[in-house]
């Protein structure tokens, strides 16, 4: 075997470790946020969006369930499909996890009491430490 084609068989090897790394550090860290979204009517846990390059910015899912029972399927829907093709190629694209519910914000920050601590921040700052 030549001094290049170990050189590339490395290099592949570091790609797909990489895409493993991705793959399960967006898959857990953004099923978290899903799992920790408040919920009263299950709009703001179903409309979680994950996206390639670009953020989502108009996405309006029903609720999945009330008081509490809503799972977010669409959300978690959303983010199985980003996973399932994360590949060499998108190795080192922005992922993105959006929701557009207008009070997503304000729910995130503390401003009602169904969500004192937030979800968001909370979750990435977890998978900061895990992945560090």
């Amino acid at each position: 075997m030549s001094f290049s084609s170990q050189v590339k068989k490395g290099a592949d090897n570091y790609i797909i470790d990489a895409m493993k790394i991705v793959s399960s550090s967006f898959n857990d860290t953004s099923k978290k946020i899903v799992r920790d979204t408040a919920v009263l009517t299950g709009k703001l846990r179903n409309n979680w969006t994950a996206s390639f390059i670009s953020p989502a910015t108009s996405v309006d899912r029903p609720s999945d369930g009330y008081a509490g029972t809503g799972n977010g399927v669409d959300s978690l829907t959303s983010i199985d499909e980003v996973v399932k093709n994360i590949n060499s190629e998108k190795v080192g694209q922005t992922i993105n996890l959006t929701n557009c519910q207008p009070y997503a914000v304000k729910m995130e920050i503390g401003g009602y009491d169904s969500a004192p601590k937030g979800f968001l921040i909370t979750n990435v700052n977890s998978a900061g430490k895990t992945y560090k």
